[in-house]
Formats: C-alpha cells, sequence, structure tokens
C-alpha cells in the first residue's frame, strides 16, 4: 500500500474546515434491515440504526446493498433481494417510494447529472441503468454482470468505474456518453481481483481500491492507471474470504462483509471487528463534503517516491470539539516527518540545506 503519516492534532484556527460536520458513514444491515452509521473518522459505531428500513418502506425491503445520496439531496437505497430501488427524504426521515424501472440484480448507485445510475445485474439486461431523479427509466447501457458505479475523473475525463464480475473486468464508462466503456483493470490470473464488487475512490486520498467478492478476495488497490499497486489478504488477517465493500478513513480500510464490518489498520497491519453479526452491504459517505476549505499556497517538490507529497485536513472546526486529523500522503517510508504551521506563507527553497520547499513565512 502507499505510504501515508497519520496524526490527530486539536483543531488549528489557522485551518479552514467546514463549520458543520454531519457527513457520515452509512452501511445497509441486510440482516435487521436498518443502515448503520459509523464514524467518517475511525469506523467506529455512531447509530446503529440511523435508518429503520422495513418500518418506513413497511416491509418492502429485503436486501438493501448500498445507500446513496442524489444531486437533490434525497437518498437512494439499492436493494438486491426487492429488485428495486426506493428513495427517501434526506437522512431517511420519509420514505418517498420506488422508481419506475423494470430491473434485476441491483448493484451499487451514483448520482448522475440531475438523475443517477444504477449497476443492473439480471432482470431484463446486464447494464447500467440510467434514471431521472423521480426514478423514472431514462436509459441502459450494457455491461455484463455491473456490481457497482462509482464516480471518479481519470486523466480530466469525468466517468465512472462499473466492475464487472461477469469478465473479471473494471471498466472506466465516460460521463459523456455511458456507451464509451474502456477496460481500467482487467484480471490476468492468480493474486488478481476476479470478483470485483464495491469500488471506492478515496475522498482522503484519492486512491482506488475493489473489494474482492470471491478467491483471493481481500481488498485490491490500483493506481490511476489500473495498475494493481497493493492487496490486503482478509482472508489470512481475519478469515475473510469474501469482502463486499471497502471504505478508507484516517485509520485505516473500513470493509464488509457477510459477518459485519472490520477495520484494517494499515500501519499496525491488524485487522479489528467494527460491527458483528450481520451480513453488511457497501460503504457509502452521506453528508456534508470532508474537505477543508483551504487554498494552494505553492507546490512541493517531488521526494524520493517520485511524487509530490499532499496535505488534506478532516473534522471540525469548532476548537472545543478536538476533532480534527490531518493526512500526509506520497511520502518516503520509514521517513521521519512533523506538521509545522503559521500565520503567514512563505515559499522558501531548500531551507536549513533541504530539497523542498518551505510554504510558510
Amino acid at each position: 500500500m502507499t505510504q501515508r503519516s497519520r496524526y490527530w492534532l486539536a483543531a488549528f484556527p489557522t485551518l479552514l474546515l467546514p463549520s458543520a460536520f454531519a457527513q457520515a458513514i452509512w452501511v445497509p444491515d441486510r440482516t435487521n434491515d436498518v443502515v448503520i452509521q459509523l464514524s467518517q473518522l475511525d469506523g467506529s459505531i455512531e447509530n446503529p440504526a440511523a435508518i429503520d428500513l422495513f418500518s418506513l418502506t413497511g416491509g418492502l425491503v429485503q436486501d438493501p446493498l448500498e445507500i446513496g445520496t442524489l444531486g437533490t439531496g434525497e437518498l437512494i437505497l439499492a436493494d438486491d433481494g426487492a429488485d428495486e430501488l426506493f428513495t427517501f427524504q434526506s437522512f431517511g426521515g420519509v420514505f418517498l417510494g420506488t422508481s419506475n424501472a423494470v430491473l434485476g440484480q441491483v448493484g451499487g448507485v451514483a448520482s448522475s447529472g440531475s438523475g443517477f445510475l444504477a449497476a443492473n445485474a439480471g432482470g431484463p439486461g446486464d447494464a447500467l441503468v440510467e434514471l431521472d431523479a423521480s426514478g423514472a427509466f431514462l436509459g441502459d447501457f450494457p455491461i455484463s454482470e455491473p456490481m457497482d458505479v462509482e464516480p471518479i475523473v481519470l486523466g480530466g475525463v469525468p466517468g465512472f468505474l462499473v466492475p464487472d464480475d461477469a469478465n473479471d473486468t473494471i471498466w472506466f464508462v465516460d460521463a459523456s456518453d455511458l456507451t464509451i466503456q474502456t477496460p481500467f483493470h482487467v484480471a490476468s490470473g492468480p493474486g488478481q481481483n476476479g470478483a470485483p464488487r464495491q469500488v471506492h475512490v478515496s475522498p482522503w486520498s484519492g486512491r482506488i481500491y475493489a473489494a474482492g467478492g470471491a478467491a483471493p478476495g481481500g481488498i485490491f488497490e490500483y493506481d490511476s492507471g489500473g495498475n494493481q499497486v497493493g492487496f490486503v489478504d482478509t482472508l489470512a488477517l481475519a478469515g475473510v474470504a469474501e469482502v463486499r465493500g471497502v471504505f478508507e478513513v484516517p485509520d485505516g480500510l473500513l470493509f464488509s462483509h457477510s459477518a459485519g464490518v472490520s477495520l484494517y489498520d494499515e500501519v499496525a497491519g491488524t485487522v479489528q471487528s467494527i460491527v458483528a453479526g450481520v451480513d453488511a452491504g457497501y460503504l457509502s459517505l452521506v453528508g456534508e463534503p470532508p474537505f477543508c476549505d483551504c487554498n494552494v499556497t505553492c507546490t512541493s517538490n517531488p521526494n524520493s517516491t517520485g511524487m509530490n507529497a499532499s496535505l488534506s485536513g478532516l473534522g471540525s472546526s469548532i476548537v472545543s470539539n478536538n476533532a480534527l486529523t490531518i493526512q500526509c500522503d506520497s511520502l518516503p517510508a520509514n521517513a521521519t516527518g512533523f506538521f509545522i504551521t503559521s500565520n503567514v506563507t512563505g515559499l522558501v527553497s531548500g531551507p536549513g540545506g533541504s530539497l523542498g520547499i518551505l510554504c510558510l513565512g
């Protein structure tokens, strides 16, 4: 996995963050037909039943897989047991209804324009299905057994990553023309992801992950060119052979499976159980964007990894909350690092004889 450094600090007033801290990770509990709310900071349980899907829908929900946010702010739930999409008001207070599309085994969902896309792996045909915000059918675009749909920008081109279970492939689909589908990654042999499930583009680091739904299972990491650059063997670490969902948090990688949700600590190389005893669906971020409202004042030089280090912040702008995480990515392994702060920006090349740039005054 890519080397990174993680520190927990008290909130700095010089780092500008959103005033609201409403975002959380939601994962459907397919055993009890509820949505579990997890912390975006460490994956811990914040609410074991944030939405009671069964009660809200009058028992219509069967096997909820993924819940996401539409451009309208409403929620969309993919249910691969009911072969249906359900919509709710923001944060699930009111059930608004089902889609008008004829669907089969519904996989993941993603907002697209004023509507959304759903991965449909059964029913009238395997395809990406396009719907408007009301759930009305707009069109379908054939892909064999799509299991998820994840927004991404590759090479400046907005699009979606779509895992194809039938062909052991992850496709890049051009957002401007959903018929333009090019292979992002094709499993080519042992140690490759032959049954990709949820695909995740980290809001923190931009790293790309895919859950492995069959042997060798685990969590796979890819670079922007589709090359596999990392693998977490969840079978060896936690006895989990089939991973369903994956999501990066500052403390590591959350992953869901048929027995709950676990957290892989990338630094310690260990796994701990977060949610146990439930069949868990995909992991999704719901709420306000997590990124700090920051401006880049100067650009760093490439380090010995060949990449430029990047800095990001997540948490609360209220100092008394003591809830700020600062993360630095693309650093050399086994090197000492520390964070410094200033009220004044600067541009000093090679301070103290280094090859770097000091962006502070």
